[in-house]
């Protein structure tokens, strides 16, 4: 019987926060959605709101729900079950997650969303476009040093990926949510915690 313990209840509340984020159904279908996400966003930054539901979410899910497959049977880190597709859609979801934080961490102009374009759940709880680019535009730096660092722990998912470090691919599936989740709670979700 498979011992899921800690790190698939910490992989379970990653995928059920960043699924929140999804104001369409989207379906992952390996790198390809990968590559095209990232392709979509073109040249210019995108928003914040696009960059979460079609670029963050989706990578994050590509690399965090291929890299809970480094634990075997017996809960033990044990990497020699993925396969070379797994492998690439984690390599692809990590370079991606890293790019689109560099392209953020160096954008002088943060813009939440298009003019008029609504969050989801948007109030129904959660505070409307203007008020999380009010909060952004407080601390633009602290947004992009936020971005920074989600693009240095994507880089570290990157090298494990690469090193086939099973340890390594498991901690930064950790870090990089935590890094969501702190983005989140500063930016997105001001006051909750």
């Amino acid at each position: 019987m498979r011992n899921f313990g800690l790190p698939a209840g910490i992989m379970g509340m990653a995928v059920i926060m960043l699924a929140a984020c999804v104001h369409d159904d989207v379906e992952m279908t390996g790198t390809a959605i990968a590559e095209e996400a990232v392709e979509d966003a073109g040249p210019e930054t995108p928003t914040v709101y696009y960059a979460m539901t079609d670029i963050y979410q989706p990578q994050f899910q590509g690399y965090a729900d291929t890299a809970f497959w480094v634990w075997n049977d017996e809960g033990e880190l044990d990497a020699s079950g993925l396969t070379e597709e797994q492998w690439e859609t984690m390599l692809v979801s990590a370079k991606n997650l890293r790019d689109i934080s560099l392209q953020f961490s160096e954008e002088p102009d943060i813009r939440v969303a298009e003019p008029g374009e609504q969050l989801f759940n948007e109030g129904k709880g959660f505070i409307p476009s203007e008020s999380v680019q009010a909060v952004i535009d407080t601390n633009p730096d602290g947004f992009r040093a936020m971005m920074a660092y989600m693009a240095e722990q994507s880089d570290l998912a990157v090298q494990a990926v690469e090193a086939r470090n099973a340890q390594g691919v498991s901690d930064a599936s950790d870090n990089i949510y935590a890094a969501c989740k702190s983005c989140h709670t500063a930016f997105w979700y001001p006051g909750r915690r």
